[in-house]
């Protein structure tokens, strides 16, 4: 399986954990010792997507980065490690100062960090700064592809303007930048940016998988499937009226 194919994988997991342990808060918000559990784990979850988010950025900057002679890339392994093991480290930090009193998980109206003091140091800066360093990766990337297909001659360059176009959507789906929306909802006079953001946040993963996953190929096998049975059910329609009728025959 391919590299950058097995971390969404890994990415759509723990999206998938996330919106979980979201939903489940909703339900313990009247238990208090569940209640700090769901929220210890959304924190960890949640910032592990993003470190999985930057993990892959990392690995495309690497792989369309025609500068580079060699590939430096480091393998899956340590990456995982980062994914997994940097946002425990935080998690970490801040059960021992909720132990200790000086952070709290959890409260009576939702299953969460509580202050705005704790979610900025605890949540709001280390996504901010994995968001600034997709945006670097995403530029390199940008530059490196442009360079790499400029070297090509394509006949077409309406062609050329949409397939770069294409990869740029795909790569910007896999980085996190729908978050963006996340910082601009806010601002008090930008309210409706929290709708667009609660759509964009809950259908990250669709978008991923479709960005990834959906292509011609993977189109084809859905119409031949579909066509196949169709033609085998219309088949066994016109069959059925011969058996019959030689049915009657025999009797």
């Amino acid at each position: 399986m391919n590299e950058h194919f097995e971390l969404m994988v890994v990415l759509w997991v723990i999206l998938i954990l996330s919106h979980n342990s979201f939903l489940l808060s909703g339900w313990l918000v009247w238990f208090p010792v569940g209640c700090t559990v769901v929220a210890v784990c959304q924190h960890y979850l949640w910032l592990a997507s993003f470190f999985a988010m930057n993990a892959t950025s990392y690995k495309l900057f690497k792989t369309f980065d025609s500068m580079s002679m060699h590939n430096n890339s480091p393998g899956n392994m340590k990456c995982y490690a980062y994914i997994l093991g940097a946002p425990a480290v935080i998690v970490a930090v801040c059960v021992a100062l909720h132990l200790t009193g000086f952070f709290q998980y959890g409260s009576p109206s939702f299953c969460w960090i509580t202050g705005y003091l704790n979610i900025g140091v605890s949540f709001a800066l280390p996504v901010a700064i994995l968001l600034l360093t997709n945006i670097v990766f995403f530029g390199m990337i940008v530059r490196s592809l442009g360079q790499s297909m400029d070297d090509v001659s394509v006949a077409n360059s309406w062609y050329d303007l949409k397939q770069r176009l294409i990869l740029h959507v795909k790569f910007s789906s896999v980085m996190g930048f729908t978050w963006l929306s996340g910082l601009l909802a806010n601002i008090p006079h930008f309210i409706f940016f929290r709708y667009i953001f609660l759509f964009l946040a809950s259908s990250n993963g669709f978008f991923i998988a479709v960005s990834f996953s959906v292509n011609k190929r993977v189109i084809g096998l859905i119409r031949n499937s579909i066509r196949s049975k169709h033609v085998s059910s219309s088949t066994l329609q016109r069959q059925l009226p011969g058996a019959r009728s030689n049915e009657q025959i025999k009797r």
